[in-house]
Formats: C-alpha cells, sequence, structure tokens
C-alpha cells in the first residue's frame, strides 16, 4: 500500500462526444471530496476527459485504452481504484482488483461488477431493489443519500423565474436540443436550452439558428451558472441522469428523458417514486407528448436526493480504506 500524507485513490473515467461526461463530472465532485480528507487522487482517462481535467488544472495520465490489460503494469501503485465506466470487462476488473482494493461506480447492473467490487455504489433511485447478490466482506452505499452532486448546489436556493431549463448532456448525442427548438411553441413558457461543451461547433451553430427565428427560445453554451440555472428553472426537462439528481436536490419538478439504455431505470424509478415525470426513450415521444409536461400543474417533489451525499461517501469511505472494514 501507499501511504504518503493520505490514501492514494485513482480514478479511471472516460468522456467523449459518444459517451458524454456525465461520468467524469460526477467523479471530480466525489475527487474534491477526499482530496479535502487529505487524499491523493490520480486521474487515469482518455483524451478528452484529460482536456477537462486540464482545465481544472487536473494532472492525468492519458490512454488511448485505460482498459486495455497490457497497460495494466503501467498504472501507478494506489491504495484503491475507483471505476466509473461500463468499458472495462470483468476479466480486466478481477485483474485491477489484485493490485488494489476495488471501488465501482454501478447504475442499472449490466454486468455481475458485485462479485468483484469491494465497494459498490449506486446513488440511483431504486438501487435498493436491483438484484445485487450479497456479499458480507463488501461495503455498498446505495440509493440517493450518496449522490454526487456537485458543490455548486450545495448553497443555491430554489426560486421560479418563469422558465423551462432543457439539457440533455454534455455531448447530447443524440441531438434532442434541436428537436426541442422545432417542438417548443411560441405560446408556451420561455425556454433555456443549456448546450453541453462537447456539442460539436456545427450542431451548436444550427441549434442558435434555429432558436433565433423563436422569441420565447434561448440558447446558452457550456454557462458556468449551470446550478444557478436550475435552482431559478419553474421545471426542468433533461436526461435521468446527473441532471435530473441536481434538480431534485433543489426540489425542482422535472420530467426525465432517456438517450442511453443506462438511463432506462432510473426514469422508471423517478417516476415510480413520484417525484418527476418520465417521457421515455428519445424517438418514443414528441410535441403532444412534451404539450403535457409544459401544460401540467407542477408540483415541487419531496427531497428524496442528499445534496451531500458526495462527502458522506468520502467520510465513510475513506474510514473504510483506513481500516474500519466490515
Amino acid at each position: 500500500m501507499v501511504k504518503n500524507n493520505g490514501s492514494h485513490f485513482s480514478f479511471m473515467v472516460q468522456a467523449g462526444p459518444s459517451i458524454g461526461a456525465g461520468h467524469l463530472f460526477r467523479s471530480l465532485t466525489f475527487a474534491k471530496c477526499l482530496k479535502r480528507k487529505g487524499c491523493i487522487i490520480h486521474w487515469i482517462t482518455n483524451e478528452h476527459a484529460g482536456d477537462v481535467l486540464h482545465q481544472m488544472n487536473e494532472r492525468a495520465a492519458i490512454y488511448r485504452d485505460i482498459f486495455d490489460p497490457r497497460m495494466l503494469d503501467r498504472l501507478p501503485q494506489t491504495d484503491c481504484f475507483f471505476v466509473d465506466s461500463y468499458l472495462p470487462s470483468i476479466n480486466y476488473l478481477v485483474m485491477l482488483k489484485d493490485k488494489a482494493p476495488l471501488v465501482i461506480m454501478d447504475d442499472f447492473k449490466d454486468r455481475p461488477v458485485e462479485e468483484i467490487a469491494d465497494v459498490l455504489i449506486n446513488y440511483n433511485l431504486g438501487a435498493d431493489t436491483i438484484p445485487y447478490k450479497k456479499r458480507k466482506d463488501q461495503l455498498r452505499l446505495l440509493g440517493p443519500q450518496y449522490a454526487f452532486i456537485r458543490e455548486d448546489y450545495w448553497s443555491v436556493e430554489a426560486e421560479d423565474r418563469g422558465y423551462c431549463l432543457f439539457a440533455s448532456g454534455a455531448s447530447d448525442i443524440l441531438n434532442v436540443s434541436q428537436s426541442m427548438v422545432q417542438m417548443w411553441d411560441s405560446q408556451w413558457l420561455p425556454l433555456v436550452i443549456v448546450v453541453g461543451p462537447m456539442v460539436s461547433k456545427a450542431q451548436r451553430s444550427h441549434i442558435e439558428t434555429l432558436s433565433a427565428a423563436k422569441s420565447n427560445v434561448a440558447v446558452v453554451y457550456a454557462p458556468p451558472d449551470f446550478p444557478s440555472l436550475v435552482a431559478k428553472a419553474r421545471f426542468v426537462i433533461c436526461t435521468s441522469s446527473v441532471t435530473a439528481y441536481e434538480a431534485l436536490s433543489v426540489q425542482k419538478p422535472i420530467s426525465v428523458f432517456q438517450v442511453a439504455d443506462n438511463q432506462v431505470l432510473v426514469g422508471e424509478a423517478i417516476e415510480a417514486r413520484g417525484v418527476g415525470r418520465n417521457l421515455g426513450f428519445w424517438g418514443t415521444w414528441g410535441t403532444a407528448d412534451l404539450k403535457k409536461v409544459v401544460v401540467a400543474p407542477l408540483v415541487p417533489p419531496p427531497l428524496v436526493v442528499n445534496r451531500y451525499g458526495a462527502e458522506l461517501t468520502a467520510e465513510i469511505l475513506t474510514k473504510w480504506l483506513g481500516g474500519e472494514r466490515k
């Protein structure tokens, strides 16, 4: 084990136009909490995520394929690996665990990761109903009390400025923002569309051109005050991913949709728990379904997401790693 003023955590996470940046941003939130506890963070990632990390003055080791078994011997010595990705094979995770304790962030059990992880984290609504196989020697942190909500949300206060906020992810992989501009009726309340930092310039330009023809539609690109925009919206329409939990943490009425398979169970759980509406996978709904959401009575949801979940998780995990393992 490496010991040097604190535990060393190696974060293995990727980002890019085809996978978005949700995994990276929630990992950054957690890493900040660990740093405050004296931990030392190492980033093992791809080029796209590396660019984002560089802008935040984070140093990262860049690999073409961070989960290539041939690269295992080149990974840094560490006290713990933190993996937030659906890409590594089960065999790779087994080999990684042989090098150091393994923490896995999961969303929907697409693979039996609970059979490998020393620590399993799933902060989604409904995580406690997923049929994970039980292990006595494993630490499990399940449910939205452990949600990784950015610190920018910790102090914001909700209010109603009368607009709908729309966000379709850092890369908007299915170009939903463009369709949203086209569907938005001129008689509806103002719409603010957030274009993510990984959306191509051509795609962004086209969205802005379409929105210019509508007086009640505005487009903002990668706004630094995104948490404030969420907190001041009348309601939020977004993917059932990190943004949905951020909105719920400040008790905003939400309607969610999906652009990736890992978001489906989250959307279903949000509606089943009565904390938001689920439009379904993009391509299965259109203007008529959107209108129902826009004109429906809005009721702030109950508080189901702990906005300080990353801090709580960091406290538990550092104690666990320091010897309080059960």
